[in-house]
C-alpha cells in the first residue's frame, strides 16, 4: 500500500501560535494491514526535534469506514509503538469521525510522531482537500501543539 507523503507546516509557517508541527492528507487511505506490529501508515509529523516540555498531541479523520471490521489507530514515535489511541468496533459502513488528544512530555531530541492503523478487514481513511465543496470531507491531519 503506497504511503502518502503529509503536508507538514512549522511553528514558524503558523504565525508563532502554540502549533509547533501539523500534518495532513488529503487522499483517502484504504487500510488494508490486520496485524498491529506492521500497521498501516496514515500519517506522520516526520522528524522533528521537541524541547523537553509537555506537549498536547492530536489527531483527527472525520470519516472511518469499513463494513462489520474493528479498527484502531496507533500513536508511534519513530518504529516503537506508544499506544492504541483510537478504537472502532463493530457496524460503521455510514462512517465515523475518530478525534485523539493525549498530553506528553517528549525527552529533548528529534521524535517522529505518527498514526499507523489496522484492523480486521479493510477499512476506509476518508480524506479531502481544505477547499472543501458539497459532500466532501477535511483533510486527515496529526498535530503537536506546546502544551
Amino acid at each position: 500500500m503506497p504511503y502518502i507523503q503529509p503536508t507538514i507546516v512549522s511553528a514558524a509557517a503558523s504565525g508563532g501560535s502554540s502549533e509547533l508541527f501539523y500534518a495532513e492528507i488529503t487522499t483517502t487511505l484504504d487500510a488494508t494491514s490486520t496485524s498491529e506490529a506492521s500497521p498501516d501508515n496514515l500519517v506522520s509529523l516526520g522528524a522533528q526535534t521537541y524541547a523537553a516540555v509537555p506537549i498536547y498531541l492530536e489527531f483527527f479523520c472525520a470519516a472511518v469506514t469499513g463494513a462489520g471490521v474493528a479498527t484502531i489507530a496507533c500513536l508511534w514515535d519513530a518504529n516503537t509503538e506508544l499506544f492504541r489511541w483510537g478504537d472502532h468496533r463493530g457496524e460503521f459502513d455510514e462512517g465515523q469521525a475518530m478525534f485523539c488528544k493525549t498530553k506528553l512530555t517528549p525527552t529533548a531530541g528529534s521524535h517522529t510522531y505518527r498514526v499507523r492503523v489496522f484492523g480486521s478487514g479493510v477499512t476506509h481513511w476518508n480524506a479531502g482537500s481544505v477547499s472543501g465543496g458539497s459532500g466532501t470531507y477535511p483533510p486527515i491531519y496529526l498535530r503537536a501543539d506546546l502544551a
